[in-house]
């Protein structure tokens, strides 16, 4: 089980892909990410 993962009340409601993996997910920051290893892929992959 991830406990790394970020939850922002406001969009408990919708899901998203994650920008990194494709997975559904609820977490959101700055974009859906289901991980923060997902987020920070992510964000290395853009620089």
């Amino acid at each position: 089980m991830d406990t790394d993962k970020i939850r922002i009340p406001e969009f408990k409601d919708k899901k998203g892909k994650c920008l990194n993996c494709g997975k559904l997910t609820y977490f959101y920051d700055e974009g859906y990410f289901c991980t923060n290893k997902c987020r920070e892929e992510y964000k290395n992959k853009e620089n």
